[in-house]
């Protein structure tokens, strides 16, 4: 590991501090405003002995702190952020505060989308990530997703496609995640 700490002090010299980021109340300021954050990544299956998913979310103003209570704006509804994490490969590692430019892992059952935004305010949500359509980057072939033939049977069965659409959207919804 020689060289590799004085070339991270370097780099903590070089980089830019995180700047304010757009949203629908205008600039957010990463040091006078209260705790905000978006989520712009979701990992399930994390942990091979346990099914879980984890949120990523990048603090972009004021303080973090475990426990604490904020506004899912989509939802409009509170949420407690009690278990929060620091995934560094397969160790985790229990954060109780972060600042602006952090990113911080909170267990999802199943709530958080990427783009979402928590706040302490709630008033404001941030601007929403670029998505880019599959098929830009990958063909995706059912034979390879699905068990073509369940699928085939339940689509006569039920006379439509609302379980192969079903099975697409959870097959997305994991890839982007």
């Amino acid at each position: 590991n020689y060289g590799v700490l004085p070339f991270l002090d370097r780099f903590l010299e070089l980089a830019p501090p995180p700047g304010p980021r757009a949203s629908t109340r205008g600039p957010i300021d990463p040091v006078t405003h209260p705790f905000s954050g978006f989520v712009f990544k979701i990992q399930a299956n994390m942990d091979p002995d346990h099914r879980d998913r984890v949120a990523f979310l990048r603090v972009c103003s004021g303080q973090f702190v475990r426990g604490d209570t904020a506004v899912h704006v989509r939802t409009g509804k509170p949420v407690r952020v009690t278990r929060s994490t620091l995934v560094q490969a397969q160790e985790r590692e229990i954060v109780e505060e972060a600042f602006p430019g952090d990113v911080v892992g909170l267990f999802d059952p199943g709530i958080f989308r990427i783009g979402d935004t928590l706040s302490k305010e709630g008033d404001f949500a941030f601007e929403g990530i670029p998505s880019f359509s599959p098929e830009h980057f990958a063909r995706v072939e059912v034979a390879l997703l699905l068990n073509r033939k369940a699928t085939l049977e339940a689509g006569r069965r039920y006379r439509n496609f609302d379980i192969f659409d079903l099975a697409l959207n959870r097959i997305t919804e994991r890839a982007a995640a």
